[in-house]
């Protein structure tokens, strides 16, 4: 579990990065790319069982 809240935080800090690079791109949305991210796979693996 501490691996995936790593990987989370590394992806929040790459964000901050592209935020002071001036791209629009506000917390919201990157739940929601990150909630895709985890449930659309889970999805797939579910219907694969």
């Amino acid at each position: 579990m501490s691996s995936n809240e790593n990987d989370l935080s590394s992806r929040i800090a790459l964000l901050e990065d592209e935020k002071n690079q001036g791209q629009s791109f506000d917390m919201l949305t990157w739940m929601q790319v990150i909630a895709a991210c985890l449930v659309i796979p889970a999805i797939i693996l579910g219907w694969g069982w």
